[in-house]
């Protein structure tokens, strides 16, 4: 899998202007023929921008969670799923992922607090019912 660096290298550009490129290819900051050699050789590199790294140099990692205790399967509740696909298409329509966790209390698992602290979402919604 290739690296920012890897990309870099080839055209002897720093990682940052590979990083400005890939972000925004009409930026004014890279010289038009610097942007074209990064744009070309990420393409022949299947070079892709690690999500962690975005994360850390964004602080945010475009993921919210969605906690779900298990008292069934939820796939089985038609007015669930329901509500799962429009919480998805929400999400999805404003650049966020959803992550789905689905809790049992008595079990030791990781608790909503927890799981905010570890910076895996940015923000949580807790969905229950009876």
């Amino acid at each position: 899998m290739a690296t920012i660096y890897d990309v870099a290298q080839r055209p002897g550009v720093s990682a940052a202007s590979v990083s400005l490129t890939l972000k925004d290819p009409a930026t004014k900051r890279v010289g038009a023929k610097k942007r074209e050699s990064i744009l070309r050789i990420a393409q022949e590199l299947a070079y892709h921008p690690s999500g962690i790294a975005r994360a850390l140099s964004e602080g945010s990692t475009k993921i919210l969670g969605l906690l779900i205790p298990k008292h069934q399967s939820i796939f089985v509740n038609h007015f669930i799923v329901d509500l799962l696909s429009g919480i998805q298409t929400i999400a999805a329509e404003n650049g966020y992922d959803l992550m789905i966790y689905s809790h049992i209390a008595e079990s030791g698992r990781l608790t909503r607090r927890e799981l905010l602290k570890s910076r895996y979402v940015d923000g949580m919604a807790v969905l229950n019912w009876d």
